[in-house]
């Protein structure tokens, strides 16, 4: 498992957990650009990656957090992977469905 302040990350082979943290609402955009790249690089090395993305322990989500779901979406999409996303607080369920995510 590889863990930050801001996500965690279990992976096996092609298939991989990451599990959102409440302290990525609170850094900067340059620093989510730069934990999104982290998350890009190891389900990049991935061939055809099942990507759970839980959101479970989030209460908000903004435009930042919202973005880089998208980009981790379209980088799955890319390698030809399934992306699904957990979520259980109503106010980030409206954020996804406003973004069409839903």
């Amino acid at each position: 498992m590889t863990e930050s302040a801001t996500f965690q990350m279990e992976a096996d082979r092609d298939r991989a957990v990451l599990t959102l943290l409440p302290k990525l609402n609170q850094i900067a955009w340059a620093d989510i650009e730069h934990v999104g790249s982290q998350m890009i690089s190891r389900i990049g090395g991935m061939s055809n990656p099942k990507v759970l993305v839980d959101l479970t322990s989030l209460e908000y989500m903004g435009s930042a957090q919202l973005a880089l779901v998208v980009r981790l979406f379209k980088l799955i999409k890319e390698k030809n992977g399934a992306m699904v996303v957990a979520n259980r607080h109503p106010m980030v369920l409206e954020v996804l469905t406003l973004a069409g995510l839903n």
